[in-house]
């Protein structure tokens, strides 16, 4: 091979390798900030309040509080109307817990489980918005 084309080929191959690790490997922060989120609301939602009591549901409100506020960072321009949604949730989710800490009972405890529900369905919808994303 000649030195002009053997540069060519070096250069081309350099460039795809480079184009492809690229495509492959690069991911917006959005993504891992989402997976933490929902890591941690699935976290939430598999506690009982039976078994783990009503402090524990607090600590783990605490994580989605931290999580969805990293993900508000990394995607709030894009989002927004779904993270206000979300927010809205984990809201009403820490009041429903608040309510059950405070007059523990059945009715307390169904409106936590009802809360809890509308969170996950709320972080689903995100998560579908951002599958042409992630």
């Amino acid at each position: 091979m000649r030195p002009t084309r053997l540069h060519a080929a070096v250069a081309a191959t350099t460039m795809t390798s480079v184009l492809l690790v690229g495509c492959s490997s690069d991911k917006p922060p959005v993504c891992d900030s989402f997976a933490a989120l929902q890591h941690s609301v699935d976290d939430l939602q598999t506690r009982t309040m039976s078994e783990n009591g009503v402090t524990a549901l607090q600590a783990d409100l605490t994580q989605v509080r931290t999580d969805l506020t990293i993900f508000a960072a990394d995607a709030r321009q894009h989002f927004e109307p779904q993270i206000a949604g979300v927010q809205l949730a984990r809201d009403q989710v820490s009041s429903a817990v608040g309510t059950a800490k405070a007059d523990p009972s059945a009715e307390t405890f169904r409106t936590v489980a009802a809360a809890l529900a509308t969170l996950g369905q709320s972080v689903r919808t995100l998560g579908a918005e951002l599958k042409g994303t992630c």
